[in-house]
């Protein structure tokens, strides 16, 4: 059995990618090619995969077209009563405890990161089977906020992404500086560093831009999500579809109609709210040069020769972040992020929002 853990792995689940040998029992878990299959992470925050697949079918999946959607199907993980978490949860340990780098997993991905270790997967008898986005090519980005915060301060100068992406950056520079006694531009630098690791709080451009009608600065976005290595052309093709695709505007309309009044006024995390929120944690792929590469061949695909995208990552959130969805907003509110609280903080001393530009 070969197993290829993804690293870095997603915040809820942890993605396998079975590469099927002869007489590997995982064979029954596959009824097709080039798909992943999705685990469940024994996490609070996490449902059942059984209770997640048939959320989505209700609440998610009819609010796009299925050609927008990475598709997903429900599959046993106890085929002939055989228990396939058990294998993986011994090989996540396995992992975990590997000293010779040459061995397959620590060979292929590397060490397990630490924040990783003693998480393991839950023993759901189901797993999700998901169009496979993981191949070479496909650039995949999350859009977050797409409209303001409806309970963003009037003359907000940030959106909320782009407030609470100050607020982050500020804190971790600030935390920089006070656990060393290197000088303020060194701190920047270390800043600066992180910011372009690619980390999981350096969002380098402004959700709001994404749906821009001005095409310099919907090329900025495009060359921003590529990044520095992205040839011209790819820049070019990439920026054309954010211009031109109607998934971005309608994962916008859906944020904006599933929650009208925002967190702060939310009593119970009700089934529009926890749409709203999933959709803005939502994951975009994108695939350049879709005319001669196809997804699986199922399910449709939107393309216009040149690009192909799906939205993923939409299990629906659980009710118990209402809280913690509070208090972010209420921070945010209280300490001034969304209005400018500290001229020249973040993404490296630039405020890339499109509030402040307008």
């Amino acid at each position: 059995m070969s197993l290829n853990f993804s690293n870095p792995q997603p915040q809820a689940s942890l993605v396998t990618l079975l590469k099927l040998l002869k007489k590997n029992p995982m064979l029954t878990l596959m009824t097709s090619q080039d798909k992943l299959l999705r685990l469940r992470k024994d996490l609070p925050t996490t449902f059942p995969c059984l209770h997640a697949q048939s959320t989505w079918s209700r609440l998610v999946a009819p609010l796009f077209p299925s050609s927008q959607l990475v598709q997903q199907s429900l599959v046993s993980l106890r085929p002939d009563t055989y228990n396939h978490i058990t294998t993986l949860n011994s090989s996540l340990l396995a992992w975990e405890n590997e000293k010779d780098s040459l061995t397959t997993i620590s060979k292929n991905q590397g060490a397990r990161p630490l924040k990783r270790h003693k998480v393991y997967l839950s023993n759901d008898p189901h797993g999700l089977l998901v169009t496979d986005m993981s191949s070479p090519g496909v650039v995949q980005f999350k859009p977050k906020w797409l409209a303001q915060s409806p309970t963003a301060p009037r003359g907000a100068r940030r959106c909320r992404q782009c407030a609470l992406g100050a607020r982050k950056a500020f804190l971790s520079l600030a935390s920089s500086s006070s656990a060393s006694s290197a000088s303020l531009s060194s701190s920047q630098e270390v800043h600066q560093g992180k910011e372009k690791s690619g980390g999981e709080n350096a969002q380098s451009f402004c959700p709001l831009d994404l749906l821009s009608t001005d095409p310099d600065v919907v090329r900025g976005v495009a060359g921003a999500i590529l990044g520095s290595g992205a040839s011209e052309e790819e820049i070019k093709v990439f920026a054309s579809w954010i211009s031109r695709t109607p998934l971005l505007r309608r994962l916008r309309d859906v944020q904006l109609a599933m929650d009208k009044h925002g967190v702060l006024a939310a009593e119970t995390a009700s089934e529009e709210l926890r749409v709203a929120m999933t959709v803005r944690d939502c994951s975009v792929f994108v695939r350049l040069g879709g005319s001669t590469i196809e997804w699986g061949g199922r399910g449709g695909e939107e393309s216009d020769g040149e690009v192909e995208a799906r939205i993923g990552d939409l299990d629906v959130k659980s009710p118990e972040k209402l809280e913690y969805w509070k208090e972010t907003e209420r921070v945010l509110v209280e300490e001034g992020w969304y209005g400018g609280r500290v001229e020249g903080e973040g993404q490296g001393g630039r405020n890339t929002c499109s509030l402040r530009r307008g």
